[in-house]
């Protein structure tokens, strides 16, 4: 009776302690690797492939802004006698000025307009009409 206990399987996987322990800490590897990756991942942004052209829209934005456009030099300490620093500084500030504006006037006309909408259209005839 002792010897024909070790020989015989148990009729399912629940009635074996062993097996149903190593399911159970195979089910909890399984849980904790499943909340590491959902931790690792959940505050990366998932784009969906229709909003591949808003992406572009706020990448070309940023390239457009003003941020990248000025060029400001780092807060130099000058002496009283390094006034032609003090100078080159400003001057230097104000190319940067000049550049970003005209820059951002050019950019301004650009694929903003279109000539033969219903709007534009209905706004030229009512200008005609009440300038008669």
């Amino acid at each position: 009776d002792k010897f024909k206990a070790l020989y015989t399987l148990p009729r399912s996987v629940e009635d074996d302690p062993n097996t149903a322990r190593c399911l159970r800490v195979g089910k909890f590897n399984i849980d904790r690797l499943y909340k590491e990756v959902y931790e690792k991942n959940k505050a990366k942004i998932h784009i969906l492939p229709d909003m591949v052209d808003i992406v572009a829209a706020k990448a070309t934005q940023k390239k457009v802004s003003e941020i990248d456009y000025r060029l400001h030099l780092h807060e130099w300490t000058c002496l009283p006698d390094l006034q032609i620093n003090a100078h080159v500084r400003k001057v230097t500030d104000q190319l940067s000025e000049i550049v970003y504006k005209d820059d951002l006037n050019w950019l301004k006309g650009i694929g903003c307009f279109v000539w033969d909408t219903p709007e534009i259209l209905h706004a030229k005839h009512a200008y005609d009409l009440r300038s008669d």
